[in-house]
Order: C-alpha cells, then structure tokens, then sequence
C-alpha cells in the first residue's frame, strides 16, 4: 500500500465525523502542482448546503514535513484554507500540529491525529457554516507562493 493509499484509508475512518454536518465523500485524487509537488486530494460534498471540505495530504519532500492542508467551500464559489482563519483567529498552535515534524511518527497515527484535531476545530467554529446557515470570509496568505 502507497503511503496516499494508507492516508486515503486512514483518513476514510477517521473524518466520519464529517457526516454530521451531511458532508459525504467523494473520490481521492492525485494532485501534481511544480510549485507543491504531488499531492493527495480528499474530498467531502454536501448536497443539502453545497458546503465542501477539500483536505490535501503533502508527503515528506525536501527538508519539509508532511502536512495537511484544508480549504472550505461555500458552494458559490468563496472558499478559504482553514490554516489562514486559525492564523488570523489566534490558533497558530493549532497549525502545528496539521504538520508531522516527528520523522519518528507513522503515517497513520499522524493521519489519525490531524482527523481528530480538525473534528474539534470544526464541531467548535464551523458548525453553522457547514450546514449552510452563515459564511466567513477569511484572508488568505499569498506570501508563500509570490
């Protein structure tokens, strides 16, 4: 098994929480980008708010850790990456733990962590966005990728 297929997998488990707000899976993509590299892309829909939650998995590459990135969908096109809220929202703690910066730590157990933290960020401040009832704008950081 591919360490994507393990994450996919792990992840597949781990966001059943999702499900509360109707949010349901979709397929796993590969995604190549020059500038981030390959990527697994998981996606979950919901077709009740048209809200969604698009969740990246970067491996280990070059001196960085492997991380998950997280960006939510309003449906009509605004969306922001859940790294730049927690920033803007004084959660920087927080975007540490969204990264594996223990070479020694298994994929899986990573994968299974950041599942379990994002359940808390999203059941604590997204509840009422996911479902459809309101929308937050937040900033987004262009300053990695000038």
């Amino acid at each position: 098994m591919t360490e994507f297929e393990s994450v996919s997998a792990s992840l597949r488990t781990n966001l059943s929480f999702l499900n509360q707000w109707n949010l349901e899976p979709c397929d796993d993509n590969i995604s190549h980008s020059a500038l981030l590299g390959e990527r697994l892309l998981i996606t979950y829909s919901s077709k009740i708010s048209g809200r969604s939650i698009r969740i990246y998995y970067s491996p280990a590459s070059a001196g960085k850790p492997a991380k998950f990135s997280t960006f939510i969908d309003s449906g009509d096109g605004q969306s922001f990456f859940l790294d730049d809220y927690l920033l803007e929202h004084g959660q920087k703690k927080i975007l540490g733990l969204f990264r594996n910066e223990s070479p020694e730590k298994p994929t899986l157990e990573f994968s299974r962590d950041f599942a379990r933290i994002l359940q808390v960020v999203l059941e604590n401040s997204f509840s009422n966005l996911l479902l459809g009832k309101s929308w937050e704008i937040a900033p987004f950081d262009w300053s990695p990728y000038k």
